[in-house]
């Protein structure tokens, strides 16, 4: 059995790769499914402007989380595309670490 000291001392041990996903705020997506995935936005919040706004959102927000968005601003707003923007920038501003 190994004692303590010498598991903490063997750094190769412990040592965790470097990667990406270490960041919790990179989220990798094909930019096809981007692209669908802004339309869909566009669809749903009968918005065509606002495509260039939705690729963002549908790059840096998850799937779930703009899934309940859309579902919060269709339900409760008098005007779901200017709720769904403020909602959006909330949670980009929260995974930024900003209020």
């Amino acid at each position: 059995m190994e004692n303590i000291g010498d598991l903490l001392n063997d750094s190769e041990r412990f040592k965790k790769p470097s990667s990406d996903s270490d960041n919790v705020n990179v989220r990798k997506i094909d930019d096809e499914y981007a692209e669908g995935r802004a339309d869909y936005l566009v669809f749903k919040l009968q918005a065509p402007g606002s495509r260039k706004y939705f690729l963002k959102v549908s790059y840096k927000l998850p799937d779930g989380t703009v899934d309940r968005l859309i579902a919060t601003a269709i339900e409760k707003g008098r005007s779901p595309l200017k709720l769904f923007i403020h909602l959006a920038e909330r949670e980009m501003r929260r995974l930024n670490g900003r209020k």
